[in-house]
Parts: C-alpha cells; sequence; structure tokens
C-alpha cells in the first residue's frame, strides 16, 4: 500500500478579528457542516439529530465512566509512528488500515472525545531537522497545534549538528514554533559499524549541548541503540 498523508481537509475559516468575536458561540448551517477555526468539526446537534444523540447516550459504551472511555480511546488511536516523507510529508506506515480513525465517525459525542487523539497521540518522526521542517510545512497550523511528540532518527555522527539545528528551529522556525502542544522531543541514535564506546560518546554530546535544550517548554529525551545506521535505513 502506498503511503498516504496524515490528513485531508477543507480550509478552516479565518481568525477571528477581535477577542469578543472569537469568544462567540458559531451556530452550524442549516445544511452540511462546519469546522471551527482548530480544523475541529462543529458537532452540536440540531432538529431531530437531539433526538438521536439522547438515545446514543444510552449505549453501554457511553455509559462507561469517562476515565474507562478514554482509556479505550488510546488503546484504539494511540501508540501510532508517522514517519516523514521528502515529497508526501509525515505518513502512516503502509501496515495501517483504511479505516484507522473510523471510531471517529461513530457519533457526535465520541467524535468530542477523541478528535484530537489521532494526531496528539502519535509520534512524528524524521532523519533530519530539515526533513522535519518540511513534512511540518505541509499540515495545517490546527494539525501541528495538536502534536505532542516529535522524535528524531539521527547517527551519532550527526547528533551535534541535528540537535542545535533543533533547538534554533524551535526559537526561529513558524512551523517549529507553532508547536504549541509539543511535549517531548525523542533522540534516536544510531550506532555505526566498528566504533567502540559509542554510547559513552552519544551521552558526552548530550551532556555538552545540555545547556541549549534546559529551558525548552518541553522535555528532550536522549535514547541510544545498538541497532546499526545502515541496518536502520535497509529496513
Amino acid at each position: 500500500m502506498a503511503p498516504r498523508k496524515t490528513a485531508v481537509g477543507d480550509k478552516a475559516p479565518k481568525a477571528p478579528a477581535t477577542k469578543k468575536s472569537a469568544d462567540k458561540v458559531v451556530k452550524r448551517p442549516a445544511r452540511g457542516y462546519h469546522k471551527f477555526r482548530n480544523g475541529l468539526l462543529n458537532v452540536t446537534p440540531k432538529g431531530g439529530e437531539k433526538e438521536l444523540v439522547k438515545r446514543n447516550e444510552k449505549s453501554p459504551l457511553l455509559r462507561m465512566p469517562a476515565e474507562i472511555r478514554n482509556k479505550i480511546w488510546k488503546l484504539v488511536l494511540g501508540g501510532k509512528l508517522y514517519e516523514s516523507d521528502w515529497t508526501l510529508g509525515f505518513c502512516s506506515p503502509p501496515t495501517e488500515p483504511e479505516d484507522a480513525t473510523a471510531l471517529l465517525r461513530t457519533c457526535r459525542q465520541i467524535y468530542s472525545e477523541t478528535a484530537i487523539m489521532p494526531l496528539a497521540l502519535t509520534t512524528f518522526s524524521a532523519e533530519t531537522v530539515r526533513e522535519a521542517a518540511r513534512s511540518l510545512k505541509k499540515l495545517k497550523p490546527s494539525q501541528r497545534k495538536q502534536i505532542t511528540t516529535l522524535q528524531l532518527t539521527v547517527y551519532w555522527h550527526s547528533m551535534p549538528t541535528e540537535l542545535e539545528l533543533f533547538c534554533l528551529g524551535i526559537r526561529h522556525s513558524k512551523h517549529f514554533r507553532s508547536l504549541l502542544a509539543l511535549r517531548e522531543v525523542r533522540i534516536m541514535v544510531y550506532s555505526v559499524p566498528d566504533l567502540d564506546g559509542t554510547r559513552e560518546k552519544v551521552e558526552a554530546m548530550y551532556e555538552h549541548l545540555k545547556p541549549s535544550i534546559q529551558d525548552m517548554p518541553f522535555a528532550v529525551k536522549v535514547d541510544y541503540t545498538h541497532q546499526r545506521w545502515r541496518d536502520y535505513l535497509n529496513s
């Protein structure tokens, strides 16, 4: 199966001109559908839909405590890894089923509780900072604002450069600065053949670069793997 873009949708409405208008409740049109500025659907029930919503609330699933429902939603929608493609941007893996987000189309209440989860619970991975920036550019601003986890897969020689570029990008690139929900950045460091003490070198590099990332509003984790870089590229 060919890689698919992470999301599609109509263009979101323009930003309100004033705070007063920003707080105003946007009503759904009589026909069709309406999207909020953040890209989410307005699923407020109208007319006969209200009775349908009441009937849905009596289902065994929706009568469960919210905490249990939330765990179910995370099991269904979470744990995915989207890797960047130089042409397509961040793509879902070929093994992901076509109906991976079908849960959101079940009913209005489930959509309201799960709409941001497909992006918020997904790890977005790239091999370079430049590639990550290029893939982020292909996402809508409302989509970038939902991303919580970003991963860079590098081999140890390029780690200092990529981490420094990332620090610059977070401060100066509008695409990185728009990651308002970002909570964690993972640096996955792959080893190279015939190199002793790779882990120690990686840890030393990280300690050297630590001052430049200490003031970041998210966690930066560096993980070392014994997998060879060339094996990773061929996997």
